[in-house]
């Protein structure tokens, strides 16, 4: 049996390392067990590196030898790539184990054309898992708030956020490409990424309670989350679809949504009345000077 021990929940660069030995190898996928670290034992703060460097795996058994090479692996998609590093962020324990058996099957068993057929059982649960992870990113992306830290020499940016998969790592570029001349960290309970405004680390999590509860700029952003709320178009069932419940807490202008909500029958009357008023129509004698410029 092969031991593949993983760095992290969501190692995809050490899942492809492995990967790729053992396809070449022919490994069946029964003979390997994907061993991932409890998420709580991530203590190492560690730079990040784009995945294509990244390197790493160790395992408890012998690196299977490009000596014993039987199969060539051959290129994938970009389609599949980005397919799989999503896969492999959700908190699913079989996900590597899946993961591998499609490309064994691809590799091994000649199956050309399985990365395609999106009906195949096995590539069906990959997607599962894909958009899942890729709903949870456009969710952090659009639900995170950040919050002044008091106290620091350099002005600092506090989020917290609590994802069900392991969809940290994945979401960050678009928060260093967004605010990439803030200093800020993004706090999760497993993990959390800090950006100095040059380099982007990963450390250890935290909890909720340990970053600023509020900050200066919370009134004005409420003020403006209430002026652009249109009553007239409000579909509730389509809000709490778009922005569940479970990420109020961490917003500061979910405070609002009740009030809101139950207001927008009236105010959208208030409209509709105001819209039926005639307009002011000029005297017949004023109309005529007025025709006669």
């Amino acid at each position: 049996m092969n031991v593949v021990s993983l760095e992290r929940p969501d190692d995809f660069s050490g899942f492809r390392a492995a990967a790729r030995e053992h396809l070449a190898a022919g490994t069946h996928p029964e003979d390997i067990v994907w061993q991932q670290p409890d998420v709580h034992d991530l203590f190492a703060q560690e730079a990040y590196a784009p995945a294509e460097s990244e390197i790493g795996i160790v395992t408890k058994t012998a690196t299977v030898s490009t000596q014993k090479a039987r199969y060539r692996i051959p290129a994938v998609s970009r389609h599949f790539v980005d397919l799989a590093e999503r896969a492999v962020c959700h908190r699913t324990p079989d996900r590597f184990a899946r993961l591998y058996r499609v490309l064994w099957r691809f590799v091994v068993g000649k199956e050309e054309r399985l990365l395609e057929q999106s009906a195949d059982p096995d590539m069906h649960y990959l997607h599962i898992l894909g958009k899942s992870v890729a709903r949870e990113r456009h969710k952090m992306h659009a639900f995170l708030r950040f919050r002044e830290t008091s106290g620091m020499n350099v002005e600092h940016f506090h989020a917290w956020f609590e994802p069900e998969h392991h969809s940290l790592r994945l979401s960050t570029p678009f928060f260093v490409r967004r605010f990439a001349n803030m200093h800020w960290s993004i706090v999760t309970p497993a993990e959390s990424a800090h950006w100095d405004g040059n380099t982007l680390q990963f450390g250890p999590g935290g909890h909720r309670c340990e970053g600023p509860a509020q900050d200066a700029f919370e009134p004005l952003w409420r003020t403006y989350f209430a002026s652009i709320f249109n009553p007239a178009r409000l579909m509730e069932d389509a809000m709490l679809s778009e922005m569940p419940v479970k990420y109020w807490k961490n917003m500061p202008e979910a405070e609002l949504i009740h009030e809101l909500v139950q207001s927008a029958g009236s105010r959208t009357g208030a409209m509709l009345e105001a819209s039926k008023e005639p307009a002011t129509q000029p005297r017949p004698n004023q109309g005529l000077a007025l025709a006669r410029r």
